[in-house]
């Protein structure tokens, strides 16, 4: 069964968000907004396994907070919305999830790991740089929480099961 570790931020906006998705994403029904830390893959290692990895792994992490600003794409067809601040806390999250002998086989340098997250597919590149033009127009600014990393198995249907979530340390005000 296919597993991933993922962020489901707590979006400021997040009616305008599932609004776009539900128009351009052919994921929209079958899970929420979210950033991936570790792309889907196939191991034989237990849940619980997992589950232990990652709390020992993130235990250094606390909560955070990010912002999004301006949508982008990868010119191919996916449309997203990268992170602005707090964007380097999820990359080193990404980085050394991955530096771990439990993920590290399932790397796909060939992808640049950008921390976003996916709006839409849009297959046609003039299509593309309209939608674009027009989202970037709304001058958004999406603020967000991070406190918990969940790991999900992706269900046949292509449906999110989220199964566990490892709560980010808070610090005292």
């Amino acid at each position: 069964m296919l597993r991933s570790i993922l962020i489901f931020p707590k979006l400021s906006e997040i009616t305008t968000i599932q609004n776009i998705r539900r128009e351009l994403d052919p994921l929209y029904p079958h899970i929420r907004p979210h950033i991936t830390l570790v792309f889907p893959f196939e191991s034989e290692a237990t849940d619980e396994v997992i589950i232990q990895n990652i709390q020992t792994i993130l235990k250094p992490f606390s909560a955070f907070n990010v912002t999004f600003e301006n949508f982008s794409s990868d010119e191919k067809s996916y449309l997203w919305l990268p992170v602005d601040e707090g964007c380097s806390v999820i990359q080193k999250m990404h980085d050394v999830l991955y530096q771990s002998p439990l993920f590290s086989p399932f790397l796909r340098p060939e992808f640049p790991y950008t921390p976003h997250i996916t709006v839409g597919q849009i297959h046609n590149q003039q299509a593309m740089l309209s939608t674009l033009k027009v989202l970037n127009s709304k001058q958004l600014q999406i603020h967000a929480e991070i406190d918990t990393v969940s790991i999900e198995h992706i269900l046949d249907n292509d449906d999110s099961d989220e199964f566990f979530q490892i709560t980010l340390f808070r610090p005292k005000k």
